[in-house]
């Protein structure tokens, strides 16, 4: 296993062998701590407090590391109840419960060499406690401090353990941590490093394996770990947050969030050895210290003091819930002390990966430099774009298996319920309906798209071994038999018929539409179910993989609907990137004459992905049928094709494919119809 330490300030990477000894709680002994030193009663008043029960643990290195989850040791002792705080009259009256906090800081290791002692973790501490007092009314005897030789193993778990006993269900948490972190590349754990550290011994090691369940076994409202370090991948999970609710709607749900910078993190500003946080709490520092906003939730918090770090340190920062701790989608909020608070009315802002966010800084302001080549300034562009690509596939496959984990969870649910009553488990995925009310009112004619006729016959499927990805070949001849395909995208005005006329649920990013300006825009946020359930009101179906491709390429086997000529902005939406915004990002439906297919087909390249019926298999052609191929029985994932707005000439092609979940709801999907015969 390799051993990579980072200290914040110091500029120290060192790479070492180590071996990998099981962890084991049980064997660790603790010394209880003196329960006379209890905490007195806080000071109560209207703008003392953080809003919900949030948990804040900050890590100030990144470093790599392996380990087994084990379960923490009971604890002997407990910190004093608190008293509770008077109802706030200043308006917040949703406000609830105490603030408490523990924090954490690690400059001195005993048991490490010289050149692995910290300088920044201790000052970073500091400054939190500063800042939490000062700006966000916590009061000092309900603020734990651990630094140096107080933050051995046994001191993190007793006091982890005792929030446990300390925390209610409506209060407020706070704990820093700054030290050491240390993560096993092969196997993906991570540990944090307390100050009594032995090298080579695992057992002295804090496992993040454990945290969520710590942090799940919490009776707090809201939890937030901030990590300035390296944390496990999959701990971050997916957000249930939908739209942009209000701090109000924020703050009664539970949450579990986590805010880290990273594997490596610059060194502090003005030298390597200055005894000053590390970039990254540096920028949270300034940010809190700085900041008016009466309310402060980790979504608006990180999209603010991201502003101040260089580009290399965003592209490391995660930002999300935790998965497996018990995150409801909920928000942790700072209250800002001394602050009229405002209406709940106030929102919280939408969540965006940091990463993307400075990719898509870096693709704008690449396409406006000048004094480049076009093709040099493309290729970058291009270069760019891949790695959104790569981080948006990295965000959907965790949707995806956070999906699949939560389905898991209810059928197993199910099973058990069924089990107890004796009967039979029936089970059947709980979603939104796929299939509208008998009692729907059909559409009148002029609310459908007009479809356009495709003929049977043969054509061209897929692509050659030199002109696209694997899972296009091999390039084979297919038969299919008389159908046809709406002319157009479904647009938003044609969705809102009906959503009019079934009462289903609309769909994801449909509170930025604009009814009047965006009807002739292609609808998006909707998941395979609701294309699916929006074909079948209409009279028709998704189309096939198959079908998609030949109303899009024609027989002759042209890469593009348009002939063989690659893309540019006369044929087709795409490679804008940026934030989306309906009229910012997409066309209306057939805007793009030049672009329209043989069979005059408009939009199958670009503007948005489109959802077709066929589960998703890499290896499907190799085998699948040359007569009407309706893909897999089965699979995880459903095609789409066609590229969107946010993508480069490489994937913009008839051949190219693509796989989402099917409750995938994206600013990049949408979806057409198809009908039998012509």
């Amino acid at each position: 296993m390799v051993r990579c330490w980072n200290a914040v300030g110091d500029g120290l990477l060192v790479l070492e062998i180590m071996t990998d000894p099981r962890l084991n709680f049980a064997q660790r002994k603790e010394s209880p701590l003196d329960p006379a030193a209890a905490p007195a009663r806080r000071r109560s008043g209207p703008a003392t407090r953080l809003l919900g029960a949030a948990l804040i643990l900050i890590a100030c290195v990144g470093v790599t590391g392996s380990s087994e989850s084990q379960s923490l040791p009971p604890s002997p002792i407990r910190l004093a109840q608190a008293a509770p705080v008077a109802p706030d009259p200043a308006g917040a009256e949703f406000v609830q419960g105490d603030n408490w906090a523990l924090i954490i800081g690690i400059n001195e290791y005993p048991n490490l060499p010289p050149g692995k002692q910290l300088v920044a973790a201790k000052p970073g501490a500091e400054g939190i406690v500063r800042v939490l007092r000062s700006r966000y009314g916590f009061a000092r005897e309900q603020i734990k401090t651990l630094y140096d030789g107080q933050a051995t193993r046994g001191g993190i778990v007793r006091q982890l353990r005792d929030l446990r006993q300390t925390a209610g269900e409506n209060d407020s948490v706070i704990i820093y941590f700054a030290g050491h972190c240390q993560a096993d590349p092969a196997s993906k754990d991570v540990w944090w490093l307390p100050s009594d550290a032995q090298e080579d011994d695992v057992t002295s090691l804090f496992s993040l394996n454990d945290l969520p369940a710590i942090l799940g076994g919490i009776p707090a409202r809201h939890i937030y770990l901030i990590a300035d370090s390296c944390i496990a991948d999959d701990m971050v999970g997916v957000s249930r947050i939908a739209g942009t609710p209000t701090v109000r709607e924020a703050y009664q749900k539970r949450s579990r969030w986590v805010l880290s910078s990273g594997t490596i993190f610059p060194a502090p500003e003005g030298g390597q050895r200055r005894a000053v946080p590390s970039a990254f709490t540096a920028a949270l520092l300034k940010e809190l210290e700085g900041s008016q906003d009466a309310y402060l939730t980790p979504m608006h918090l990180v999209t603010l003091f991201a502003k101040q770090l260089p580009a290399a340190a965003i592209q490391s920062l995660k930002n999300g819930p935790i998965a497996g701790a018990g995150d409801d989608g909920g928000q942790f909020i700072l209250r800002l002390e001394g602050a009229t608070p405002p209406t709940a009315e106030i929102r919280v802002p939408s969540l965006e990966d940091p990463r993307l966010a400075s990719l898509k800084q870096q693709v704008e302001a690449t396409k406006q430099l000048g004094g480049l080549p076009e093709a040099i300034r493309n290729q970058a562009v291009a270069a760019l774009q891949g790695k959104i690509d790569a981080i948006e596939k990295e965000i959907q496959a965790k949707k995806d298996a956070e999906a699949r984990r939560v389905e898991e969870q209810r059928q197993a649910g199910l099973r058990a319920q069924q089990a107890q009553q004796g009967g039979t488990v029936v089970e059947a995925r709980l979603t939104r309906p796929t299939v509208p009310p008998p009692t729907i009112a059909p559409p009148k004619p002029e609310d459908l798209t007009p479809m356009v006729p495709i003929p049977a016959g043969e054509f061209v499927m897929g692509s050659g071994p030199r002109d696209g990805l694997a899972d296009e070949t091999p390039q084979r001849r297919i038969t299919l038999d008389a159908y046809s395909l709406d002319k157009f995208e479904t647009t938003v005005g044609r969705y809102a018929k009906f959503l009019q006329a079934s009462g289903a649920d609309s769909p994801e990013y449909w509170n930025l539409v604009n009814l009047e300006s965006d009807a002739e825009l292609p609808v998006v946020g909707v998941d395979w179910d609701q294309a699916q359930a929006y074909c079948k009101w209409a009279g028709k179906r998704l189309p096939t993989e198959a079908e998609w491709e030949k109303a899009a390429r024609g027989t002759d086997g042209r890469k593009h609907p348009w002939g063989n000529e690659g893309p540019t902005p006369q044929f087709a939406n795409f490679g804008k990137g940026g934030t989306f915004g309906y009229s910012k990002s997409l066309s209306k439906v057939g805007s793009f004459e030049s672009g329209k297919s043989p069979y005059g087909v408009y939009d199958m390249i670009g503007n948005v992905w489109e959802w077709v019926a066929d589960w998703y298999d890499k290896g499907y052609y190799q085998n699948a049928p040359e007569k009407n191929p309706k893909g897999p029985e089965k699979g995880e994932f459903r095609v789409i094709r066609g590229g969107s707005w946010a993508k480069v000439p490489l994937v913009v092609r008839a051949a190219g494919r693509n796989r989402a979940a099917s409750s995938s709801q994206t600013t990049s999907i949408g979806f057409r119809c198809a009908k039998d015969g012509s």
